[in-house]
């Protein structure tokens, strides 16, 4: 899918240990690859971004959450690629410090978030 459509930006979630760093790296050579560890064995958080781009990997002290800064067609950008387990509650505190980063925020993942309107007896 990645050589047909050939996208910008990539964002993974939920690899664990599964896959290796390395692997991801090899596969996706043609990008700038982030990563970060997450909090149980399936999760963690990948960010690739096309070489063409310049960015900057933000210093984000959470597991599961991985972010860039970068400039497209002379806007700042600051993209986030983020896993939330089921049995953790959301990041909200991070990821408001990533929403004041500025005004074109990107905030990609899987959020595991709960709602009583999707279904779920629990709300976060």
């Amino acid at each position: 899918m990645v050589s047909d459509n050939y996208p910008t930006i990539i964002s993974i979630n939920e690899l664990g240990t599964v896959i290796p760093n390395k692997l991801i790296k090899r596969l996706l050579f043609s990008y700038n690859v982030y990563t970060k560890e997450g909090t149980n064995s399936h999760g963690g958080a990948v960010l690739a971004v096309d070489k063409k781009l310049k960015c900057h990997q933000l210093d984000i002290k959470e597991p599961n959450i991985i972010a860039v800064q970068t400039l497209i067609n002379d806007k700042e950008f600051v993209i986030a690629s983020i896993y939330s387990p089921p049995a953790e509650k959301l990041p909200i505190s991070a990821m408001t410090t990533l929403l004041n980063q500025g005004k074109n925020i990107l905030l990609i993942g899987d959020l595991n978030a709960k709602h009583q309107d999707w279904g779920c007896p629990d709300q976060q």
